[in-house]
């Protein structure tokens, strides 16, 4: 066998024993270097050449263990690294994928520009320290909020045409702000909110066209801001507030096409704002008002012209505002009022074409500004002027245009 002795180093020119060096400091410059002008420079493929600590097999290149694709501790694929293992940005507690359940801070909005994203963003949530809306959004199911037992602030469904029902919601049972359910043209029933229990603002339902029934809101004994509900045409009755004892702020109803009675109201006391009741083409009675006592700024009665009395309001003995009786047709009498003894501002009744009795009043003992009962066609005008005289009254008084006939 032939063997070829390697030149030293150090018999070469002075330019060749210069990149020479280069080679065994840096395998990239060496690449470089012909072989013709250096000698037989020691390759980077073969045994006993550049393998043990080259670029491409052996431990501590830049594919084995600490290298940067496939080991621990590289960037691609172990743990530690930034792709697959736990603690990277893809898999398991990375933050691509949803977390285990547990609160989520601040507001959270499912609409329609970007709806998947939306919900995922919400998946596992328990609670929602903020305001959580539901608006224009074409999902036909809450089933993703299943987990999600309270929101801190408001909760707003809104402007929905996908939305039967809020089947995803059952397990909420508090509302730090208000509850807001509008226009929403599909929504049929609140029944998926039969698990709440704390309102810590107003319920406001309105303008959803075909819902039939507040049944979901039974649990709730006290709001402590607004109820109102108006424009609901197919609302019949208000049973899910059946509970519901005190209403801080203002009680509105109105502007509902079918609702038959206030039935669903019997069990509160005390309105802390207005009361007002009006619009409510086909209200008979209202009844379900007979243990309010107390309200404490305006009552308005007005443009309901199925109602024939006002028994319901038998237990009222203060309207801290106005009281305002008008444009009731077929409105009989005010037998209702028999415990009222004072309004704190005006009082009016007016307008209301069928009233013959104002017997109702006559256990009212001052009315703190003026007193008005004015264009009632069907009431006695020297009747009328007879209830008035007996009432102190601080501002003015107008009795007039009462032009029924007297016994």
């Amino acid at each position: 066998m032939m063997v070829v002795e390697r030149p030293s180093v150090f018999g070469l020119p002075r330019v060749c024993r210069m990149l020479c060096v280069g080679v065994a400091v840096s395998f990239a410059l060496a690449s470089l270097v012909p072989a013709s002008g250096c000698g037989p420079a020691s390759d980077d493929d073969d045994s006993g050449d550049d393998d043990s600590g080259d670029d491409d097999d052996l431990a501590g290149d830049d594919d084995s263990a600490s290298d940067d694709d496939d080991s621990a501790g590289d960037d691609d694929d172990s743990a530690g690294d930034d792709d697959d293992s736990a603690g990277d940005d893809d898999d398991s507690g990375d933050d691509d994928d949803s977390g285990a359940p547990g609160p989520c801070l601040g507001d959270f909005t499912i609409d329609a520009t970007d709806t998947p994203a939306d919900l995922l963003s919400l998946a596992g949530c328990t609670s929602v320290s903020g305001d959580l809306n539901i608006v224009d959004t074409p999902v036909d199911s809450l089933a993703s909020l299943s987990s999600v037992t309270s929101v801190g602030g408001d909760l707003l469904i809104a402007d929905t045409t996908t939305l039967v029902g809020l089947e995803g919601l059952e397990g909420l049972a508090s509302v730090g702000g208000s509850l807001e359910v509008r226009d929403n043209s599909a929504l049929t029933g609140l029944g998926a909110l039969a698990g709440l229990v704390t309102l810590g603002g107003g319920a406001y339902v309105y303008n959803n066209p075909r819902l039939a029934d507040l049944d979901g809101l039974a649990l709730l004994d006290a709001i402590a801001g607004d109820v109102v509900v108006h424009h609901n045409p197919q609302l019949e009755s208000l049973g899910g507030l059946a509970s519901v004892t005190v209403v801080d702020a203002d009680l509105r109803i109105y502007d509902n096409y079918g609702l038959l009675h206030l039935d669903g109201l019997a069990a509160i006391t005390e309105v802390g704002g207005d009361l007002n009741v009006a619009w409510n083409t086909v209200l008979a009675d209202i009844d379900g008002l007979s243990q309010v006592v107390s309200v404490g700024v305006d009552l308005d009665v007005a443009r309901n012209p199925a109602l024939t009395h006002i028994d319901g309001l038998s237990s009222l003995t203060y309207v801290g505002g106005d009281l305002h009786v008008h444009d009731n047709s077929g409105l009989l009498h005010l037998d209702g009022f028999g415990s009222l003894v004072e309004v704190a501002s005006d009082l009016v009744i007016a307008d209301n074409d069928a009233l013959v009795g104002l017997d109702g009043l006559l256990s009212l003992v001052s009315v703190g500004h003026d007193f008005d009962i004015t264009n009632n066609q069907s009431l006695c005008q020297s009747y009328a002027e007879g209830i008035a005289a007996q009432i102190d009254v601080s501002g003015f008084v107008e009795i007039s245009d009462n032009e029924g006939a007297c016994p």
